[in-house]
Parts: C-alpha cells; structure tokens; sequence
C-alpha cells in the first residue's frame, strides 16, 4: 500500500490503513488514540497514529494537488481524526476527506481554510462513519490562482486518531445458572465488553477463577454461597448491571403440614416442613402466596392468594421446589354470600332484585295474612336462612305471619368459609281491614225538621213542609271517611247536597243508602217528607138553617 505527498512523491505506509489524508497548507495534523477505556485502535487509526500522513509542504507557484490515497482496513465507527495545521503567510489550507464506496464516492470536507494572508493554526476534528461500506479512503489538497500558496510559503499538518472509549461489559446468560453451595461449578458466562476483564464476582465473593475466552464469553469457578446472588464482571470501563442470578442450591425444601387446610383467599397459613430460608417462596397451585413470612427453617407463613378449588402448597428454595403429598392439600372455600334471587310468595320486591341491592319493600292487601320467601343463593356452597330458620336454596320459607302495617323479614346468607355472611332485608306492609262502617254522622234537609232529632244508629225520619216547598235536598256526611253514599239511587259526595228532589203535596220518600269500604255493607235511611195541600179558595155556605120559620126560597 502507497501514501503520497502533496508533489506526488510515493511514501511508505508502516501498516495498512483504510484512510488517505494528503494536502496542500496543512499546518499540523494529529490523531489521538489510547484513552483509558478505550477500544483498540483499527488499523487505519494505528498507520496514522504512526505518522504516516504528517507532512510540511512548501509550495511553489500556484499548483493543484490531486490527494493520497490508500486501500486497506477500513477505521471503527466512531474514531475520531484530529487534524492540527500550521501555515505561514499567504498559504491556504484545503483539507478534505473522501470515503470511496461503490458506485458512488461519497464527499466530506474536515477542513476547508482559506487564504488568510498572515501566518495561521489550528485544528478540526472529524468522526468516521460508515466503515462498514469503505473501500477506499484519500485525501486531496488544493491551491487555486485566485487564492493560491505563494512560492516558498509552507504548511505544516500532523493527524492523530482516537480509538472509540469502551463500554462497560453486560451479561446475556450464564450456564448453568445454579449449583451446589460448597462452590466449584464451572459457569460460562457469555455477553460482551469482556476483554481485560480484572475481577469476575458472584455476589459479593469473588470467583475462585476464571478465563476471558473472548470478548463475549468468560469461564469461571463459582465460590462458596448461599440463596441467589448476581454475576458480576469488572473491566476498565466498568462493570455490568446487576440482575443476572446465580442461584445456590442446598437441600430441596419439604411440606409437612398445613394449617389450616381450607379456607378463602387471604387466609393466613402456617406450613411446616423442613430446609425453609429468609428467600423460601411458596405457591398455591400456580399463583405466588400473596405474602410468605420466614419464621425458622421448619416454618414458613403464607397468605393465600385468589383461588378456588384443591391446591398444592409448594415452597421453592435454591431453585428447587418441594414435593407434593395429600399433606400439602389446601382447599379454597368460597366467600360469595349474595343471593342470586328473591322471590315472595304474594307483592312485588321494590326496587327489582339485584344481588348487590340488600334492603327490598313490598305490599300485600289485607286479606294476605301471611307469606313465604324463596332465596337462590349465588355460589352452591352457600347456607341461607330466613328470619333465622334454614332454608333450602331455591325453595320456599315456612310461612311467615303478617301483622296489618309494616313486618321485617331477614334473610341471612353464609358463604362455604363459614365466616363471611350477607344480611337482605324485606319490609313487607300488609294493608289495615277494609271498614265495614255504612253509616251516617248527619243527615239535613234543605227544608223541614227532621222528627226524630238525627242520631247515626237511627234510619227512619219524617218533616214536613208547607206546600210553597216544591223540591227539596238532603246532604249526607258518612261516618267512615272510605264509605261511599248515594241519595234516591244517585251518588253525592259526603257532605255535599243531594241534586233537587221534587215534592208531591202529601207523602214522600227520599232514601238514603251508605255503603262501606268493604263494599258489600250497606245502611238505608228514609226520610219521608210530607208537603201541605195548597189552601182552599172556596167561601160558600153548605146550609143556612133558621131557629125559626122557614127560609124562602
């Protein structure tokens, strides 16, 4: 592989290297590699950090400088070249950088200063890209006749490369992921970042050996420990996060006993057995205990999570898990104490039932003494009881009297765990006794007096009127407010008058009828109304007798 300067003259390269950097007014140009941390370098950043592109031109008249170039390695993502220049007066400094890829060639400019007319220096910095698809690297400097490096005028130019800082090493797995506590298994710890590993941890502990394979894989010895601790690698850029286990394993943990061996989610469990740890987890079948409280290496106590049917108690510890047996049988009694419905025997539930709704009303006419209630219970399981006597899910209550007004009837349910219970009460109102009353508290004529004086237990009464009464009414007030009243067969509101009643000169009837609530009792009362003849008109004689002799004619 072949450099040139900037007249074309063919320098060695020490190494091969994937970048060609050439010039004209070049002050320094520099690159740095090595930072603490660090990566190693690529190829290319090794033959520039060697020297190969540093260069002084000095120029003669005006000229164009076609670039170097070189085909090699390509550099790492991610070095950075440092150009540092330093030209005297009248030069210019043009720097670019050209990836070549195929087809195309891709252009970047590092550096581009032009002509200052006095002596100037400084330096640029520029990250590789791309690598991947480099297949040639060069540079190219150039002086033009509007501003060209005056003859005997000189750049100086020196380049360095930094290689990219390394990152902390990660873990991906571990294999295998647990042993015996007494230490001494082998474990292959893959991942990346590992190269110049210096410390190798399970835990806190360091291992008893290990060996960098490679970059992505370290095989070390694990000490002696207990429960699950992390693998930890330490290089000089760090070391890896923690959450990649090692688990040791003693002897496998046993269920003895239960107690108690039933009941609903949230119950507190106590289990006995041997081999338990502060790390011991426990199961219900497949669910995770809400909670496990290490009391010694014989006795753990769990709270069970949500659950229903017969389970298996299984405690894991080290990664292993205890054997199952009909010792470690835990059976789930439901909590459900709802009813699914509510049906009584006469009315109508308001509101409409609802398991969640507890408190219920209902009516019943009078004639309804007494009634029943059939409970459903929601879960099977459940007992239920009515004003504290058991009744069989979905059949009736024995029955239940009813007082006229308001009676209570309480419906307890008790779900399967024998503690959990649901009261549904039903305020059923019986109406009073419809009133048998068919009497009146008064009875007046518009006209006349009634003989005898009115008494309500009195149904027979007479007046009289002259005979310039024609028509009379009557208003009659009923004793019980629910009776009804007609008069001569019409209906009149209680203490209103009747309509007109005409009168015959001589006798006549008006009767009044009461009916009660119940509307089967009636009581009549007459009243016969008794209006005068009209007076006589006629002023004669019907004889004329002397006491002595005889009238002629």
């Amino acid at each position: 592989m072949q450099i040139f300067d900037a007249f074309g003259r063919v320098r060695r390269l020490v190494r091969a290297a994937p970048v060609l950097l050439a010039g004209l007014g070049f002050a320094s140009l520099g690159l740095a590699f090595g930072a603490s941390g660090a990566l190693a370098a690529s190829a290319g950043c090794d033959a520039v950090n060697a020297g190969v592109l540093n260069s002084t031109v000095t120029s003669p008249s005006f000229q164009t400088y076609s670039g170097t170039k070189f085909t090699a390695a390509a550099f790492t993502a991610g070095e950075i070249l440092t150009v540092s220049y330093s030209a005297s007066a009248d030069a210019v400094a043009r720097f670019i950088v050209r990836y070549q890829t195929t087809p195309s060639v891709t252009i970047v400019n590092v550096v581009d200063i032009p002509a200052s007319g006095s002596p100037f220096s400084g330096s640029v910095n520029y990250t590789i890209t791309n690598i991947a698809t480099v297949g040639r690297v060069y540079t190219a400097g150039t002086t033009t006749t509007s501003s060209g490096m005056a003859v005997g005028s000189s750049t100086t130019y020196v380049v360095t490369c930094t290689p990219v800082a390394a990152s902390a090493p990660s873990i991906t797995s571990l294999a295998p992921t647990s042993g015996p506590q007494a230490g001494g298994t082998s474990v292959v710890i893959t991942g990346t970042g590992f190269t110049g590993a210096s410390a190798v941890n399970f835990g806190s502990t360091a291992a008893t050996g290990y060996t960098v394979n490679s970059d992505t894989q370290i095989t070390a010895t694990a000490p002696a420990g207990s429960g699950a601790v992390d693998v930890l690698v330490t290089t000089g850029a760090g070391t890896n996060a923690a959450g990649t286990k090692y688990t040791y394993t003693g002897a496998a943990p046993t269920v003895t006993a239960l107690s108690p061996t039933s009941g609903a989610s949230g119950t507190s469990v106590t289990i006995t057995g041997t081999n338990f740890t502060n790390l011991s987890t426990v199961k219900f079948g497949t669910s995770a205990a809400t909670s496990a409280t290490y009391t010694s290496a014989t006795q753990l106590t769990a709270v069970a999570p949500a659950g229903t049917g017969i389970v298996d108690v299984t405690v894991t510890e080290s990664g292993q898990t205890s054997a199952t047996s009909t010792s470690t049988k835990f059976t789930y009694l439901s909590n459900v104490a709802t009813l699914s419905s509510l049906v009584p025997s006469a009315g109508t539930l308001s509101p409409t039932f609802a398991s969640g709704t507890t408190g219920y009303t209902a009516s019943v006419a009078n004639s309804v003494s007494s009634i029943t209630v059939t409970p459903t219970v929601t879960n099977a399981n459940a007992t239920v009881k009515v004003n504290g006597t058991t009744v069989a899910s979905g059949s009736a209550s024995g029955s239940i009297a009813l007082n006229v007004g308001s009676n209570t009837i309480t419906t307890v349910v008790t779900a399967q765990d024998g503690t959990t219970t649901q009261t549904y009460t039903l305020t059923v109102t019986r109406a009073a006794a419809l009133s048998t009353g068919a009497t009146l508290s008064s009875l007046v004529p518009s006209a006349g007096t009634l003989s005898p004086t009115f008494a309500s237990g009195t149904t027979g009464y007479t007046a009289s009127v002259a005979n310039s009464v024609s028509s009379i009414t009557v208003t009659p007030t009923v004793t019980n407010a629910n009776a009804t009243v007609k008069v001569n067969g019409t209906t009149v509101a209680s203490g209103s008058a009747s309509g007109s009643i005409a009168l015959n000169v001589g006798s006549n009837t008006i009767t009044t009828v009461v009916t009660a609530q119940d509307g089967t009792t009636t009581q009549t009362y007459t009243l016969t109304v008794t209006r005068a003849a009209a007076a006589s008109t006629v002023a004669t004689l019907s004889s004329l007798v002397p006491g002595a002799g005889t009238l002629s004619p």
